[in-house]
């Protein structure tokens, strides 16, 4: 019945349970943490906003900090985005820039929003290799 591990002698396994802490635990442990310190910046924003529009209503000129900050780990940032900043594929793709001169075929279906919309809506009833003009 229910106690066949303790006729064989075995330790009971809820005991070890107890003393471990489970990984949703720790888990939930660590969302909490983060929670707390998202509300705790949040709630240090929040105050000083609150003394520089309470000092400005008194008329009081506010203190503005222009001393140099120091954040950990900008530079590795920085570092990592430069390359992906000056590759970009905005030039790839072709921009009309204004009413065309003249219509011509659209070369791919991506050239739609340019397209003639009676044209593109009589090409979406009977579809054909020939693309509207654009």
């Amino acid at each position: 019945g229910g106690g066949e591990g303790a006729s064989r002698g075995d330790p009971p396994q809820s005991g070890r349970q107890q003393h471990q802490p489970s990984q949703e635990n720790a888990s939930d442990q660590e969302k909490t943490k983060t929670q707390e310190s998202t509300l705790a910046s949040q709630l240090v924003s929040a105050l000083k906003y609150m003394k520089f529009f309470l000092d400005s209503l008194r008329g009081v000129t506010p203190q503005i900090n222009n001393d140099p900050v120091n954040i950990e780990g900008a530079e590795m940032l920085l570092k990592s985005l430069s390359g992906s900043l000056q590759r970009s594929n905005a030039d790839l793709g072709c921009n009309a820039g204004g009413v065309p001169r003249q219509w011509r075929p659209m070369r791919c279906l991506s050239e739609a929003e340019d397209a003639d919309v009676v044209a593109l809506s009589l090409w979406c009833s009977t579809p054909s290799p020939l693309l509207p003009r654009a």
